[in-house]
């Protein structure tokens, strides 16, 4: 009898530590990948107001673009810079891959007015797909947020998500204890409320209402966001929660190509996955929001993958 107690108690243990090391060995794998061959290239051109220096000396400055993920990445072969003054600059692309944007220094001779500087760089973009399994594997990091990430989970002027009202609709969405349920899982449900709870129609102030109201008061107040406002509330939903997140620009190409007059300009949100250890890199997972509404008008399950989910079919 002792011996049978002693074998199950073995088979049990070894079982558990299979299961231990199984989901390890997966959390340590990345969760979104690049669709392959879906890669594309655009060149993208920014107009840049820099400072003006003293006329005829060299001077050095730098301005921020967006730098690789799973979804993008900037070819800094193709970077280039001019001036409307007709001073050449160099441009030279600084920084690492893995950082979320990179400087871009550039040197020219100095100016004496504020000149205005023709930014270009080749962005390639590919769709995303996610591995769930992997995704809900991934635990909130012991040890805190990275540093250089803090300023995601800060309000700033667009992102207001040090408000009452939006605080106290993200808990009552995922209860007092966010960290009770995995990253993953928090903002899969943080964004099934939104979808569920803001229709797709214009809450701009209707006459008579309070002009000092913030837009993310006024779109909670009337349970109604529009595509400009509905990525800003979901980030600031995730930043209310804990989750580092920050909202994307980006360009809708085929209405951009139709010829038509429609919105060019939308914008997603994107969430930080922590990494599966303290030596991983955490990973941004993109929620494009604003076309899952599109595409169901009700929260979706939560056990089931979701079209723009991580699920980035159409990455612009």
């Amino acid at each position: 009898m002792p011996r049978a107690i002693s074998a199950n108690m073995t088979a049990l243990l070894l079982s558990v530590i299979s299961a231990a090391l199984a989901t390890a060995s997966l959390a340590a794998q990345p969760a979104l990948s690049p669709v392959p061959g879906s890669e594309r290239a655009w060149d993208v051109t920014c107009d840049i107001p820099v400072p003006a220096f003293p006329q005829g000396r060299l001077s050095d400055f730098a301005v921020s673009i967006p730098s690789r993920c799973a979804a993008s990445a900037v070819d800094p072969r193709s970077t280039r810079a001019t001036s409307q003054t007709g001073g050449a600059l160099t441009a030279t692309l600084a920084g690492e891959d893995s950082e979320p944007s990179r400087p871009l220094m550039l040197s020219g001779p100095g100016v004496s007015a504020s000149p205005v500087v023709e930014v270009s760089f080749t962005m390639r973009i590919w769709n995303t797909e996610i591995d769930e399994r992997i995704a809900r594997a991934r635990t909130w990091p012991e040890a805190g947020w990275p540093r250089e990430v803090l300023p995601y989970l800060q309000p700033d002027a667009r992102v207001q998500s040090q408000l009452f009202s939006v605080r106290s609709f993200a808990h009552s969405a995922v209860g007092p204890d966010p960290r009770a349920q995995s990253p993953y899982e928090l903002a899969k449900r943080l964004a099934a409320t939104a979808i569920d709870h803001f229709r797709n129609m214009p809450s701009k102030r209707a006459p008579g209402a309070d002009a000092t109201a913030s837009v993310l008061d006024r779109v909670i107040r009337a349970r109604a966001a529009d595509n400009e406002e509905l990525p800003l509330l979901l980030c600031a939903l995730y930043r209310a929660v804990g989750l580092p997140a920050r909202v994307v620009s980006g360009l809708d190409v085929g209405n951009a190509e139709s010829g038509v007059a429609l919105p060019c300009h939308r914008e997603w949100v994107e969430f930080l996955l922590p990494g599966a250890d303290e030596n991983s890199d955490p990973e941004w997972i993109p929620v494009d929001i604003v076309r899952q509404r599109d595409f169901s008008s009700r929260g979706p399950s939560l056990a089931n993958p979701w079209p723009w989910f991580g699920n980035n079919m159409d990455s612009n």
